[in-house]
């Protein structure tokens, strides 16, 4: 194949949706999507830290998608919360996240140290339509915590198909580099799903335009 030709036939290649229609939804520690969060110095050994280090990197997953060219959105965004209380009637934040998690999200990483974001995986853990979608970046101390959280609700997680994974939260590039490689399977994943149901399609318009000729 000539050069020219070659490089045009790569260039025509694309995929059949952009990383723009692909949505993360990204939990952790309250934070408004905009917010500027400082870097944190001290180390994650108590509740205060550790929450620090997960609302870091809640803040830097969300800027690393972005400049992947991925769609991401944050539960605490007014927007996304009005839009589910006027189509749907959503009643709370609860069932709006669940409803977002469920129709629209292609991705979930979520950053459980907070009370509130505990209490966001242990919403998503049991369902597995979401489950199998989400990533649970948790902090290394936990791994072989004892607590309920640890024994009882990331197991649950788990069986459904979660992916939890144990790193220490003061590695913010190894937490984020987890979090956006998860995200480019999940998108992958879909891709290849999208292209067997159009491949699909393809040939049963083949065929029945072919049955209704003879």
């Amino acid at each position: 194949m000539h050069f020219a030709v070659k490089r045009d036939f790569y260039r025509s290649i694309r995929p059949s949706f952009p990383p723009s229609n692909f949505e993360v939804f990204v939990f952790g520690p309250y934070l408004q999507p905009n917010a500027l969060v400082r870097k944190p110095t001290s180390r994650p050994n108590n509740h205060e830290t550790i929450n620090a280090h997960a609302r870091y990197l809640r803040h830097m997953t969300r800027k690393t998608l972005l400049a992947e060219g991925f769609a991401v959105e944050f539960g605490e965004a007014r927007k996304m919360l009005d839009f589910w209380h006027r189509q749907f009637k959503s009643p709370d934040s609860g069932a709006t996240e669940m409803l977002h998690a469920r129709k629209v999200s292609g991705a979930l990483v979520i950053f459980p140290s907070s009370v509130g974001s505990i209490c966001e995986l242990s919403m998503f853990a049991p369902i597995s339509e979401i489950a199998s979608k989400t990533l649970a970046i948790v902090h290394k101390k936990f791994e072989n915590d004892q607590s309920f959280f640890r024994r009882a609700m990331l197991e649950v997680f788990d069986s459904e198909n979660g992916k939890p994974e144990f790193l220490p939260y003061d590695d913010h590039k190894k937490c984020v580099e987890a979090a956006v490689a998860f995200v480019k399977k999940k998108y992958n994943k879909l891709l290849r799903d999208h292209e067997k149901i159009e491949s699909a399609a393809l040939l049963s318009r083949s065929y029945h335009d072919t049955a209704l000729q003879k």
